[in-house]
């Protein structure tokens, strides 16, 4: 195993940060995919985040190089502390992976869930072989964007774009229903959302919202929406950013009209393929991606500390 030490940190240097940078980008390139999310990495850039995040490096003795890294995340729920890891190319990966799984253990505040991304990751089997359980499955699907199907949208609505002046608190609002049982994505707040606004990839043509063709005469009336995004890095990719219906509107086909028009712009942006994310136990959204032509093609699964004997 490569020797190794680790500490502990709350803030990060330039240095770390671009160190942190190309392990992620050499972690795509090994596995096929990213190993921390979008959400850690924005919070790794904000640099006035007043989030408590701790950070854990992993560096080799001789050296002093970062060769793995891990972020704890005490504020997403209040029962557990979400971790996420990232180890550079190397034949110890899993035994890295693992010494940091067990330094975050014993410094989180709460008991650790941790997230493996995509079926190569390092982290499952060091997560595995420290008894952890799968607690949390999101299927990462995928389709080829020819022969696109039309998809009418229900009598009494219309799709347009997301107006950012009217629009905000309601899609929020949207967003918390709908998400209600994934805090991670229903918790958006103001600030999220406007952080994700300023993005260097966000497209305005590209957001859409399901309103009524009636519309109350005053207040934003969405009760849907869909956020597409075009990858940068691979200019044939677009991607299902987040697609949502309000789960008390019980109109059958609005899902489905919101998927397509998102499906269609991206196609005439030039993307020749689509992927998104799903939680495995939304069944009913799985179903209609499956429907609409998507397959698995892999899958981030979060595993959870196992209660102490």
């Amino acid at each position: 195993m490569t020797h190794i030490h680790t500490e502990v940190a709350g803030a990060i240097s330039d240095a770390e940060l671009a160190a942190i940078a190309q392990i992620v980008e050499r972690v795509v390139e090994v596995d096929g995919a990213r190993p921390l999310s979008e959400q850690v990495m924005a919070d790794l850039l904000d640099q006035v985040s007043l989030n408590p995040t701790q950070h854990v490096f992993a560096r080799e003795d001789q050296t002093n190089r970062v060769v793995g890294y891990a972020h704890l995340d005490p504020i997403t729920s209040p029962s557990f502390t979400g971790v996420e890891i990232a180890v550079d190319e190397n034949p110890s990966r899993i035994e890295i992976a693992s010494e940091l799984i067990q330094v975050a253990r014993d410094f989180a505040p709460t008991p650790i869930n941790v997230w493996s991304h995509g079926g190569a990751s390092p982290v499952a089997a060091a997560a595995a072989e420290l008894g952890f359980v799968a607690a949390r499955t999101l299927l990462r699907m995928r389709r080829t964007l020819a022969d696109l199907t039309a998809a009418a949208v229900p009598e009494g609505y219309t799709i347009r774009k997301f107006d950012p002046e009217s629009d905000k608190a309601a899609l929020l609002d949207v967003n918390a229903r709908a998400f209600v049982a994934l805090p991670d994505q229903g918790s958006w707040t103001q600030d999220d959302l406007a952080a994700r606004l300023s993005a260097d990839w966000f497209d305005a043509d590209g957001f859409f919202v399901v309103v009524p063709e009636t519309p109350a005469e005053s207040g934003s009336q969405l009760v849907g929406f869909h956020w597409t995004k075009m990858h940068r890095a691979a200019s044939y990719l677009g991607e299902v950013y987040v697609i949502a219906v309000d789960p008390g509107i019980e109109v059958r086909g609005l899902g489905r009209a919101l998927l397509n028009r998102g499906l269609n712009y991206l196609a005439d942006s030039g993307a020749r393929e689509v992927i998104l994310f799903v939680d495995a136990i939304n069944t009913r959204a799985v179903a209609m991606y499956e429907k609409a032509g998507f397959v698995e093609a892999d899958r981030d699964v979060m595993y959870a500390e196992p209660e102490p004997l």
